[in-house]
């Protein structure tokens, strides 16, 4: 039965299994959902059914199923990277923007917002090259994790300047990381 194949959590936001075959009854569009194989591990599919009309007023519902796992894992692959900074992991520029956009609206205010960067950074890849460059950048990254709090978001601005965000920072907070 196409009940005992969904994921747990689908099971929980749909209710009951008459819930969920009168969804698939009332469907005419293909839908995403979870399902579990055998062995536990979770599937994402497109399902795509009708009901089709039998003989004295019985219906049945056929359907196909599409596993579109490794797509949607792409997705989120092609989603981390437009993201995240692929030298040191960091969020990015695009990322920044977005985020900004809505803690405005939150109600993590105020926002603490600063920028730094790493100085003679250029002089460094000059004199030992980009790879040395690099390093240091890794580095700063480093010590900028263990100075921001646990909810602070560190973004790698562009180049050698980064930008930290830090929801509901007082005074003092900002000046700790001076």
């Amino acid at each position: 039965k196409s009940w005992e194949l969904l994921d747990p959590d689908s099971r929980a936001i749909i209710g009951d299994e008459m819930e969920f075959n009168r969804r698939l009854a009332d469907r005419h569009k293909p839908f995403e959902m979870k399902i579990v194989k055998k062995g536990g591990e979770i599937r994402r599919v497109i399902v795509s059914n009708a009901a089709i009309e039998l003989h004295e007023g019985q219906s049945e519902i056929f359907g196909v199923v599409h596993d579109i796992t490794e797509r949607k894992k792409t997705e989120e692959h092609i989603r981390y990277l437009s993201f995240h900074d692929h030298l040191t992991g960091l969020y990015n520029r695009a990322f920044v923007e977005e985020e900004l956009r809505r803690l405005c609206i939150s109600r993590d205010l105020p926002i603490g917002v600063l920028l730094c960067g790493v100085n003679g950074l250029k002089l460094v890849n000059d004199a030992f090259g980009h790879r040395e460059g690099d390093k240091l950048l890794q580095c700063f990254v480093i010590v900028l994790r263990e100075s921001c709090r646990k909810g602070d978001i560190i973004c790698r601005w562009g180049g050698d300047e980064f930008i930290l965000i830090l929801p509901e920072a007082s005074e003092r907070n900002l000046e700790s990381l001076q």
